[in-house]
């Protein structure tokens, strides 16, 4: 097959780690290989049957030994009158599993046997691009590990609350006051701050609270 053929390929779903040219070559050969064997299977039930009704003159020994089958083939219908006829016999069938509750593959357990993705997914599958030359659900049952495992350690890690300890300013505010002593200034306010030029490396906010303290003399940062 040329690399592009867009049209179907049987026997070559499930091939991976190839170039397309090698995987549609042994998809084929695979297939014609299957065919043959239908072939061949068929022959055989054919020539049995005429080996058994004295149509073929056996020449070997295996072909003596298909004539003394026990069943004569093609098989008789005994009674073709009960052909459609259904019988009403009881059967004793296992008893069926109870579903569960649907969970993600991405978010199942990790020991969980069916975190895979199915055969014809055409999703994304996270991680998948350094998994090659296993069956598919191997390969994405380890994809959805790494997955799973690198969620949960940043879940834990890099995603945690981060909790600020910070007084709460007070509820009630002068609104005739400007310097307030626990609330900065707004970016982009034009009016003097009281030795903001001396001072850097603060937000603007947090450098314009309390900006009265500049003229009580405390030049502390």
């Amino acid at each position: 097959m040329v690399p592009g053929y867009e049209g179907f390929v049987p026997k070559e779903h499930g091939k991976f780690g190839q170039r397309y040219t090698v995987q549609a070559t042994e998809a084929l050969a695979d297939f014609e290989k299957a065919q043959l064997a239908d072939h061949l299977a068929q022959n055989q039930i054919t020539k049995i049957g005429y080996l058994q009704d004295n149509k073929w003159d056996p020449k070997t020994l295996e072909d003596k030994e298909l004539a003394q089958s026990q069943f004569k083939l093609p098989l008789l219908e005994v009674r073709p009158e009960c052909g459609g006829v259904l019988r009403n016999l009881p059967v004793t069938e296992p008893p069926i599993t109870p579903p569960h509750q649907a969970q993600s593959p991405y978010f199942s357990d990790l020991s969980d046997p069916e975190k895979y993705l199915k055969s014809g997914f055409t999703g994304h599958v996270p991680f998948g691009y350094a998994s090659f030359g296993q069956t598919n659900e191997a390969m994405t049952n380890s994809a959805l590990c790494d997955f799973t495992s690198n969620y949960r350690k940043r879940l834990s890690n890099e995603w945690a609350p981060v909790m600020i300890d910070r007084p709460d300013p007070p509820v009630l505010i002068q609104p005739s006051e400007i310097y307030h002593k626990h609330i900065g200034q707004l970016p982009n306010y034009g009016g003097h701050i009281p030795g903001a030029i001396f001072r850097y490396g603060k937000t603007y906010g947090n450098d314009s609270r309390d900006a009265k303290r500049w003229l009580r003399g405390d030049f502390s940062t």
